[in-house]
């Protein structure tokens, strides 16, 4: 850890891939600011890395723009933790911010801000897209800077066509200080 901090200026901290739909069987929120069942959280990891001896100053949180649609189970079961089989509208169940908004208005999905998790999640049928939207990248913004830390980091990913491949990725830093 002592290298870390005189090495580097800043540590960037991942804060989503938590639960993916290629991976569980139950929805997941991908990027938890809390989970109140497990310790696979932002909040746990950043205060790992601050008991290991991390200033929080050096770190920068990186947000995601993109969420993971499931197919359910159950429709009418869509909470966090709910049965799925597998992803949903895409092979891998990845969706970027853009496409999700769509989706939601062309199909009317329900959209719901879970606070415990700090994190949103898209309902139509049996298909759950879990994302984070306003309410979730506000909070995280608010917990960070009560942190002390550096700042926050978004990652901007810029679709090459509309079967989603991937043209490059953009690093945007968001100084809170």
């Amino acid at each position: 850890m002592e290298s870390i901090r005189r090495n580097f200026d800043w540590v960037l901290i991942v804060s989503f891939f938590y639960h993916l739909p290629t991976m569980e069987n139950f929805t997941g929120a991908h990027s938890a600011l809390y989970d109140p069942s497990s310790n696979v959280s932002t909040d746990y990891g950043i205060k790992e890395w601050i008991s290991r001896g991390l200033p929080a100053k050096k770190m920068v949180l990186g947000l995601p723009y993109h969420g993971y649609a499931w197919t359910l189970l159950d429709p009418s079961a869509n909470e966090i933790g709910s049965p799925a089989t597998g992803p949903a509208v895409t092979l891998e169940g990845s969706m970027f911010y853009k496409f999700i908004k769509s989706y939601m208005q062309c199909d009317g999905e329900k959209v719901v801000y879970n606070s415990t998790y700090v994190t949103n999640y898209g309902i139509n049928g049996s298909v759950r897209i879990g994302y984070d939207d306003v309410e979730a990248i506000r909070t995280k913004g608010f917990v960070w800077e009560g942190e002390r830390a550096s700042g926050l980091q978004s990652i901007v990913i810029k679709e090459k066509d509309q079967r989603l491949k991937w043209l490059k990725f953009l690093t945007v830093f968001m100084a809170i200080d």
